[in-house]
């Protein structure tokens, strides 16, 4: 700390560090980073944390906050049905006789303005209906499906193969293909699109328990871990309560101010709200205990100072921490069994020599006697349902602080001065907090390692300018490079590099100056020839005649006569200022972010012009550049009797394909197969 007059050291229990475990009973976690904890549970959250925002796929809330859609059991077929909002009760959501196709077994529906998607398992099949005349949109063939969503733009996600599969179709049954990046391990139960159109997954984590995973954006398909607190922020709560194998139930309003709970069964019959209960309990056992071995600080009679605990201690569990210092590391063994403890060991230390640190407590100070080793209980209890969890403990030791810099006379009673170091650690402690925040300052500058929301805070103090359509990945490469990229901005250089690094180009942009390349005479350096040395049938020494009327000098009948421009400032101002910027095909659809990147890069009296390469073709007119205007590829055949198809003019009717580009007569590549002739249906 900032005022002490030593450096204190510090021990860590962890599962980095080892817990120097002597006895460990009940719990489990010392060797992984979800802290120690009480043995048993299920990891993942219950359907009571998902069910008001991912209802189980049989359920589908409309665009009326009152309007809900259930894919009903009923025998020998399935129905759907909508929830009359004056009774209470489930009708059929079309008129009978009025739906062209019977469900065999609906598991799934979901909804989106007008349009229903019903997921069929036993007829494999997902229908996209109508709300309004139950006209059949689309038909797809999709094999054991388990729920079904409507993307933003319209676009049909089925987890298929029994949740194993994510398939896309277009809003017409089209199929897209598979998701196109990995799934997360496990089963998909359930699906849906948040506010921002990004897919989330409840994936099976066990027997009524769930993990999530969610797109990071809408443009990245990749999957990453999600929490409770992620879910509730991304989706507006439902009026779904809770469900379970009996049935579910729902939050309903009179139109009175008041709600009422009401609840049906699978079949749409209406039961008690007691029949509907919540996940049972996660089966924790309900108490564990952690003995550590003498914990050796290498000073005799060493004043151990501070505890720090890094913990989660949920409703109705409690976390109880003891500690207790010898100057051996193997006392007598004088510890009594508690009886709230039975069968748990007692420790080496006699039960009048533990420090018991108040329940809850996630810093204190260690009052017991001075002693070289120091040992430490940790007990764990609760109710069963959840446990609490150590993740670290950080132990200071020797005691120093602030008094250590006060005149002697504030020590010399033993109480008094055991007082003064108390109230002053507590100022110590707040000063440590500052000089930890400053030490870990300048990982919060640090784009590698900085999350991704605090990146655009992060640009702004380097004074770096970040596209708002730019992800994570381009945002963090441009933050690293940012030193090299203001010793070079307004460069050539500088600005290829931009450009390489916020598309992730395995090659430089090309960049040509105009002002290089105009053909003028000029005089070079020995032995370095560049684009505007003097060649003699190739490079004017000065103005043509005819160019700008000049006197005495110009052809009569044959010059223009112009008011503006000096014939003689030619060679100067020929493309002067004026630069090129080309990039391939696939940077260019990108077109308005890369203008705000080159202006902000470029010098501000210049000005540039952005040239995207061919995605065809060879481009005519122009200096063809590989891998930015090429495209050496065997051309589509045209239809004769479209816009494309016309006689003479590059229409292919069949036969053998003519050889590849050639210079002269030399054939670069070499002919490709030949391809039978395409007939339109």
């Amino acid at each position: 700390m900032s005022c002490l007059p030593n450096e204190p050291r510090f021990r860590l229990l962890d599962h980095l560090t080892g817990w120097d475990e002597y006895s460990a009973q009940g719990l489990t976690g010392l060797g992984d980073d979800g802290g120690v904890r009480m043995e048993g549970g299920l990891e993942g959250l219950t359907p009571d944390a998902i069910d008001p925002y991912i209802p189980l796929p049989a359920l589908a809330p409309g665009c009326n906050p009152y309007d809900w859609y259930l894919a009903a059991r009923a025998a020998p077929a399935s129905t759907i049905r909508a929830l009359d909002g004056c009774s209470n009760k489930w009708r059929e959501a079309w008129p009978r006789g009025c739906v062209p196709v019977a469900f065999g077994r609906a598991v799934a529906v979901a909804v989106d303005r007008h349009r229903v998607a019903v997921a069929d398992a036993a007829a494999g099949r997902v229908w996209v209906l109508l709300l309004k005349g139950a006209r059949i949109l689309a038909e797809i063939a999709v094999d054991a499906p388990r729920d079904v969503s409507f993307g933003p733009a319209g676009e049909i996600v089925v987890a298929a193969h029994g949740g194993t599969a994510l398939l896309r179709f277009t809003p017409n049954g089209r199929p897209l293909g598979a998701w196109l990046a990995a799934l997360p391990e496990g089963r998909i139960a359930r699906i849906a699109h948040d506010a921002k159109g990004r897919l989330w997954l409840a994936v099976e984590a066990g027997a009524d328990r769930f993990t999530l995973h969610a797109q990071e954006t809408v443009a990245d398909p990749a999957f990453v871990p999600r929490d409770a607190d992620d879910l509730t922020t991304a989706f507006t709560r439902t009026a779904m309560l809770r469900s379970d194998r009996s049935g579910f139930c729902l939050l309903r309003g009179d139109g009175h101010g008041t709600e009422t709970t009401f609840c049906w069964d699978w079949f749409g019959r209406s039961i008690a709200a007691d029949c509907v209960g919540s996940a049972e309990g996660a089966a924790f056992a309900r108490q564990g205990q952690l003995l550590t071995r003498a914990l050796d600080s290498g000073i005799p009679r060493c004043r151990w100072h501070r505890l720090i605990l890094d913990a989660e201690i949920p409703a109705g569990t409690r976390l109880g921490l003891a500690v207790a210092t010898s100057e051996t590391a193997l006392p007598t063994a004088q510890g009594t069994v508690d009886p709230d403890w039975a069968g748990f060991a007692p420790g080496l230390p006699h039960p009048g020599d533990w420090q018991v640190i108040e329940p809850g407590q996630l810093d204190a100070l260690i009052r017991t006697p001075p002693g070289r080793y120091l040992f430490l209980r940790l007990r764990l209890s609760g109710d069963g349902s959840a446990t609490p969890r150590v993740r670290r403990i950080h132990i200071d030791f020797p005691r120093a602080t602030s008094a250590d810099l006060l005149p002697s006379v504030y020590r010399e009673e033993g109480v008094a001065g055991d007082f003064t170091e108390r109230f002053l650690s507590l100022f110590d402690a707040s000063l440590g907090m500052v000089d930890a925040a400053v030490a870990q300052f300048p990982a919060l500058i640090d784009g590698a390692r900085a999350r991704d929301e605090v990146l655009p805070w992060i640009a702004r103090f380097l004074a770096v300018s970040l596209d708002e359509t730019w992800d994570a990945a381009t945002r963090r490469r441009i933050l690293r490079a940012a030193p090299d990229l203001f010793r070079r901005r307004g460069t050539r250089a500088g600005l290829a590099a931009s450009i390489r690094l916020a598309y992730d180009l395995s090659d430089d942009p090309a960049i040509t100056e105009h002002g290089l390349e105009r053909n003028w005479g000029a005089v070079a350096a020995s032995g370095a020839p560049g684009p505007a040395d003097a060649r003699l049938g190739r490079t004017r020494l000065f103005s043509r005649k005819s160019a700008r009327l000049t006197l005495g000098v110009s052809p009569l009948g044959r010059t223009p006569v112009m008011s503006y421009g000096d014939p003689a400032a030619d060679p100067h101002t020929t493309g002067a200022f004026r630069f090129t910027v080309a990039v391939p095909s696939g940077v260019g659809a990108q077109t308005d972010a890369l203008s705000r990147l080159v202006d902000g890069q470029k010098p501000a009296h210049t000005l540039a012009v952005l040239s995207v390469g061919s995605s065809t073709g060879f481009r005519l007119g122009g200096a063809l550049r590989i891998g930015i205007d090429t495209l050496i590829a065997w051309p589509a055949p045209h239809v004769l009797g479209t816009s494309r198809g016309q006689l003479g003019h590059t229409t292919i009717l069949g036969g053998s394909a003519p050889p590849g580009p050639v210079l002269g007569r030399s054939t670069l590549t070499s002919p490709p197969a030949a391809q039978p002739m395409s007939c339109p249906e």
